[in-house]
């Protein structure tokens, strides 16, 4: 049943994923920089509560954990989203965005091996995770766009029902 009450709860459901996919990315910068925003004085002992809080829960328990369950947040919103149309885009734009976006997003832990000053290190792997975050949203759009044209143009039940006429001919 398609009720517009369904339909509203997809669309929260969507945006509840993208911001715990944000809000996963951003807790895991605030991890990695946890020093540096001390040093800064970006904290207090509220963020400090939550933090061990959700330290406790395994979140932090490897580097990377954080940013690989935001990328499963962020799957999950993009294929639940309905997006916008563009015009055609070709197979190796999919795999290029896809590409280019794990490589920047998986890839910036080697950035840690520099011996750069700690803070630019940081806003270095900060803008180029998150570059490589919104590459990674570019092409999941894509590959979405893909899958939906490919069961809207081929319809499962559709091919049944012609390829049912066509035997009883």
């Amino acid at each position: 049943m398609n009720t517009g009450e369904n339909q509203q709860a997809i669309r929260k459901i969507i945006d509840l994923s993208r911001f715990i996919s944000v809000g996963l990315l951003l807790l895991h910068f605030y991890r990695v920089g946890y020093p540096l925003f001390i040093q800064f004085g970006l904290s207090s002992f509220t963020t400090d509560w939550i933090l061990v809080k959700i330290s406790l829960t395994g979140l932090f328990a490897t580097f990377s954990r954080a940013k690989y369950l935001s990328i499963l947040f962020l799957l999950i919103a993009v294929l639940g989203s309905e997006g916008k149309k563009e015009k055609e885009f070709t197979f190796y734009q999919v795999i290029g965005n896809l590409s280019i976006g794990a490589f920047l997003y998986l890839g910036t832990g080697l950035i840690w091996y520099c011996q750069w000053n700690p803070q630019y290190l940081l806003s270095l792997y900060i803008l180029i995770c998150t570059a490589g975050y919104l590459w990674l949203v570019r092409g999941l759009s894509l590959i979405k766009r893909i899958i939906n044209k490919k069961l809207n143009n081929n319809d499962i039940l559709t091919v049944q029902i012609k390829h049912s006429r066509s035997r009883s001919n």
